[in-house]
């Protein structure tokens, strides 16, 4: 996909309306990692056999995460949006493809470079790096487009109470690996209150266990600023040191 900035920019619904958005959260949390992979890729030390390893975990890790994410929007979303809207779905669904192949491409440069011979592996680390970095522009557009135009057909063919029904389908089809996966990006990349708004979902709904390994993930994830105002705002005690 290449997508110019004009073109992004006019699309319709740039303006967010106070609607349920079906992306919001998850997207939140796919911006970081893409933005934390790209980072991860032109960091890599080619003559550090361990900085190589951690790379091509964090690609086989933001691969399946991915894939994850194609699958249940796929699934769930975009059924929805033909429900509403013959062929709204169209445009994202060809990209969904391109962007299936372009996963296992960078699979496939990541395990690459474990065989590399040592003096063909700044150059491996670079195609990588290009491989990466143009996978986040395009899903950075792509999710523009999805925030925008799906949530604009949503938005006028569905209540927030409808859109939720497909939100909770969603997570119901989660395993538990892909929703502590998707977590450990979004609880960092959400705004406080939307933070907030989750976990005391979480709290009122999941059981006793998955709270607290989803609370004890967020200590993990999170600043000591963040944590301490989400400890204020679920009524937990704030750990000494931290900001009361």
């Amino acid at each position: 996909m290449h997508t110019s900035l004009q073109e992004i920019l006019a699309v319709r619904g740039t303006a967010m309306a106070p609607r349920f958005d079906i992306y919001a959260s998850i997207h939140k949390g796919l911006r970081l990692m893409l933005a934390d992979l790209v980072t991860s890729a032109g960091r890599a030390d080619p003559g550090d056999p361990a900085s190589l390893q951690q790379l091509a975990g964090k690609v086989e890790a933001a691969a399946d995460f991915c894939a994850s994410h194609l699958k249940h929007e796929n699934a769930f979303v975009h059924p929805a949006l033909e429900r509403a809207q013959p062929g709204a779905s169209q445009r994202i669904a060809t990209e969904h493809v391109g962007h299936g192949r372009d996963i296992e491409a960078l699979r496939t440069h990541a395990r690459a470079l474990a065989g590399c011979a040592a003096q063909d592996r700044a150059a491996a680390c670079r195609a990588l790096y290009h491989a990466v970095s143009l996978f986040a522009a395009d899903n950075l557009a792509h999710m523009h487009l999805e925030e925008t135009e799906h949530n604009a057909v949503l938005w006028a063919h569905l209540d927030d109470a409808g859109i939720m029904a497909v939100h909770h389908q969603i997570l119901a089809a989660l395993s538990p690996a892909e929703m502590m996966a998707s977590l450990r990006w979004m609880l960092p990349a959400l705004a406080p209150a939307e933070r907030l708004g989750m976990l005391g979902g979480m709290r009122a709904n999941a059981p006793a266990p998955v709270f607290g390994a989803v609370l004890a993930l967020a200590r993990e994830r999170l600043d000591d600023d963040d944590w301490a105002a989400l400890a204020r705002g679920l009524d937990l005690p704030v750990a000494p040191g931290l900001a009361a």
